[in-house]
């Protein structure tokens, strides 16, 4: 028989494409939840540890491949689902005991050598039994439903989570998440000790030097401070 023209074949690619489209759905749902933790889990690091720019790249770099591996292992394995599964996954919405449909699709693939017209009678009404009990299931009633409701909630829940650790202090939060979102850039790491240098423009003395003063608020310092000043790449 040819499978791509027959009507059973084609009842189960439809349903088919609606499954598939509800499984990358509920792929994209679970890489962005992954993505929010591992920022959160990010930003704790960062906060904790004061990543340099190098080390912020390089983990950048590492998440972004563990989100596009995830998503792309994802995809190959929802894109090689057959229509073999397709028959398997109506049966089971049909709550077919029998699996009539995974066993017409077995009928119509299987070599039609030695085949009395008999037989090809009983394997042509078994098909057509088949066909119709998929034609009756609803192409939306295909989409994994359940599933995609189960993955929202983990998103919801994780999104919670997020808002919780990252809203504990806003300005930290802008400043690890401009951090982790643009490496390259010069950002200071997040600090609650605030420096007010005065003067603004000061004059060099006698030797080359110049006098500064500092007036600090958002803590106590409790162990010497360095100012570093970075230009062109060099570090003084």
């Amino acid at each position: 028989m040819n499978e791509q023209n027959h009507p059973f074949f084609q009842a189960l690619r439809s349903r088919l494409r609606m499954w598939q489209t509800g499984l990358l759905l509920c792929s994209v749902l679970q890489v962005f939840g992954c993505a929010l933790m591992g920022v959160t889990i990010f930003a704790l690091l960062d906060f904790f540890m004061a990543f340099s720019q190098g080390t912020l790249l390089v983990l950048d770099l590492i998440a972004l491949a563990g989100l596009l591996i995830l998503f792309l292992t994802g995809c190959v394995r929802i894109l090689r689902l057959s229509s073999r599964d397709m028959a398997l996954r109506a049966d089971q919405l049909l709550r077919q005991r029998r699996q009539p449909a995974l066993s017409a699709f077995e009928l119509v693939r299987a070599p039609s050598a030695g085949v009395t017209d008999w037989q090809e009678f009983l394997i042509h009404r078994s098909v057509e039994e088949a066909r119709a009990g998929v034609e009756k299931l609803p192409v939306r009633d295909c989409f994994p439903f359940d599933r995609f409701r189960a993955q929202f909630r983990v998103l919801l829940l994780q999104t919670a989570i997020a808002a919780m650790v990252l809203g504990v202090t806003i300005h930290a939060s802008r400043i690890i998440l401009n951090r982790i979102a643009f490496p390259l850039r010069d950002i200071p790491p997040y600090s609650p000790l605030t420096f007010k240098v005065t003067p603004l423009q000061p004059k060099v003395l006698y030797g080359g030097t110049i006098e500064l003063t500092a007036e600090l608020s958002g803590g106590t310092v409790r162990s010497p401070v360095y100012l570093l000043t970075r230009k062109g790449g060099r570090v003084d």
